[in-house]
């Protein structure tokens, strides 16, 4: 169990050309903490149109890939000749990230006023 007023999470975002997440967990805490910190990925590629309607219409075909040398997550939607993707990618990690049941995940060990950082290029 982990002490209230010990970690702080902050995350930042900026838009350009893609959306950058910078995570950045620090521990104010006396001790080493273990902590996984899970980042759940869903895509939605619906149709504009049902959107509007209110109707959530599951159309095509959606493929989830996790490239581990890469730290690279890619999600394909095809459906006739129409296609798009989302391609996430893990980059400066203090550590390896872990890919499973839809979330990326890190198990990180920050010591005392130590900051762990990790950014998603979406």
């Amino acid at each position: 169990m982990v002490a209230g007023n010990t970690l702080h999470l902050r995350v930042d975002r900026s838009l350009g050309h893609g959306v950058h997440d910078d995570y950045d967990v620090t521990n104010f805490g006396h001790e080493a903490v273990d902590v996984v910190l899970e980042i759940s990925v869903e895509s939605d590629f619906a149709d504009l149109f049902d959107m509007k309607d209110h109707r959530l219409v599951r159309r095509g075909s959606l493929q989830t890939t996790w490239t581990e040398a890469t730290s690279t997550l890619m999600s394909r939607y095809r459906n006739e000749a129409f296609t798009r993707a989302l391609e996430l990618v893990v980059d400066r990690n203090d550590s390896p990230p872990e890919y499973a049941n839809g979330g990326v995940s890190f198990r990180i060990r920050p010591t005392s006023l130590e900051s762990w950082h990790t950014c998603l290029l979406w």
